[in-house]
């Protein structure tokens, strides 16, 4: 699984990356002068991590920006420890902050911990699935299209496809999605799945614009 780490230090974002690279994670580390957005596209990574050490505040604004296209779990590692900034990190859309100093082994912890939340399939999953032209194949993260074009796909790009491609013709409401998608209940937001759905349509639709395959039923949901 692949680790997105953005860091204004890149000398201690490399011990961390060294630290996760030992449990067999992908780890790409870029500074903030880099293009976190364009790395993000290139990597769709399955966690991202934004450490922050300095007195800036521009970190916020990438993890908004990272929450606005992403649901992937996103973990603020901060050496500053009022409790206003916390406030402003989970508004931001991280899923934790994580105050600074930290051990390497309750780093790690963490990062499995969220981790497993993101990979954990289905049984039936685990098999291909063919619907509509298209075919899943999930141990790979992999859908090829009609054409046989190979689309990568992110761990919870793959989850919602197995839910849609396992119901071919069903309509699924939101509130539904996101109990066997992303695993919580009672929670009915619209926009997060909306904002999913529109990243796997830049994938697979010929025109995402006018999507063919994976279309709304109003309000209703998705099929």
């Amino acid at each position: 699984m692949k680790v997105l780490i953005i860091s204004d230090a890149p000398a201690t974002a490399d011990i961390w990356g060294y630290s996760l690279s030992q449990l067999g994670l992908d780890v790409k580390v870029i500074d903030l002068a880099e293009n976190f957005m364009e790395a993000w596209e290139n990597e769709t990574p399955d966690i991202i991590i934004i450490e922050d050490f300095n007195d800036q505040i521009e970190e916020l604004d990438i993890c908004s920006a990272l929450r606005e296209v992403t649901i992937v779990p996103i973990l603020y590692l901060t050496s500053k420890l009022n409790e206003k900034f916390h406030l402003d990190v989970y508004q931001a859309g991280a899923d934790e902050c994580i105050p600074f100093p930290i051990s390497p082994r309750l780093f790690q912890a963490k990062v499995n911990a969220w981790l497993r939340r993101t990979q954990s399939l289905p049984m039936a999953a685990l098999n291909e699935i063919s619907a509509g032209g298209f075919c899943l194949d999930p141990g790979r993260r992999t859908l090829y299209l009609p054409n046989q074009t190979a689309v990568r796909l992110t761990a919870l790009e793959t989850r919602l496809l197995v839910l849609l491609m396992s119901n071919p013709g069903k309509v699924i409401p939101p509130a539904d999605i996101i109990e066997k998608v992303w695993g919580y209940h009672g929670l009915n937001d619209r926009k997060l799945v909306r904002n999913h759905i529109f990243r796997l349509r830049r994938k697979i639709e010929a025109d995402p614009s006018r999507p063919r395959c994976l279309v709304s039923a109003g309000n209703s949901g998705y099929k």
